[in-house]
Parts: C-alpha cells; structure tokens; sequence
C-alpha cells in the first residue's frame, strides 16, 4: 500500500506534464522531442509564430493525444507542425 501511495504522489506532482514534438517543414528526421514536467509550456494555436532555433516558425497543425485510459502513467503527446 505505502509503494501505490508514492506512486500517486509521483502523478500529482506532474499531472500537468506532457511531451511536445517539433517537427520542422514535414520533415521526420527534424523532430525535436521537449518534456514539460509542470505544464509550464504553452500549447501553440494554428497559425501562431513561435520562436525556435534562432528562428521564426509557422505553427501549421497541432496534434494533441491523451494517454489511454489503462495506462494512465503516460505523458500526453501534442505534436506541432512547423513550417519557415
């Protein structure tokens, strides 16, 4: 009991975090893989200009996937397609 009690603790203390995928230009090989352990990094919106590799990117599409409901230790993934 005391082990699935620190494992919950484990979960609220990141229950905001998720895994943010940059993929530049539809390029596979590009993608840059974040972890955001607080939820501190704002979700880019269709059409917005984010700054990232010294550069100004297009926000083209976002893709945003919850984890399943019986595996609920995974990270939600959102995916951001960029474009110059």
């Amino acid at each position: 009991m005391e082990l699935a009690g620190c494992a919950n603790e484990g979960n609220m203390s990141h229950r905001n975090a998720k895994r943010m995928v940059y993929r530049y230009n539809g390029d596979p090989n590009s993608e840059e893989v974040e972890t955001d352990l607080d939820g501190e990094v704002a979700i880019p919106q269709f059409g917005e200009i984010i700054r990232r590799k010294d550069k100004d990117w297009k926000v083209v599409h976002v893709l945003e996937h919850a984890p399943v409901a019986d595996a609920p230790e995974q990270m939600p993934m959102v995916w951001i397609f960029l474009t110059d």
